[in-house]
């Protein structure tokens, strides 16, 4: 039940917080929110009572996506990082040039 739980919070603040924010990664996180409500749904149902490993594979796909999401998000930051030097080297040469 906890595990369902966790699963259902997670997919939901990920899916309102891609929804609201959508920032340069906002597939991912909308992705990685669909996932975890998901996997949130199917335990709450009692599918996995099938097999214990079942629960040990949701975890290992959430953290899967949960490292994913994390990668991608320090791609954009810089990538932005590199956009603002660029633009602070461009400003600096044009102020030197004047």
């Amino acid at each position: 039940m906890f595990a369902a739980l966790l699963f259902l919070t997670g997919g939901v603040f990920r899916l309102a917080g891609s929804l609201v924010v959508r920032g340069p990664q906002f597939g991912w996180t909308l992705v990685q929110g669909a996932f975890g409500l998901l996997l949130g749904i199917l335990v709450l149902a009692s599918w996995p009572s099938s097999s214990p490993y079942v629960i040990g594979c949701f975890f290992s796909l959430a953290l899967l996506f949960d490292g994913l999401g994390l990668m991608a998000t320090g791609f954009g930051g810089r990538k932005i990082v590199g956009m603002v030097t660029e633009q602070h080297e461009a400003a600096t040469k044009q102020t030197h040039l004047e």
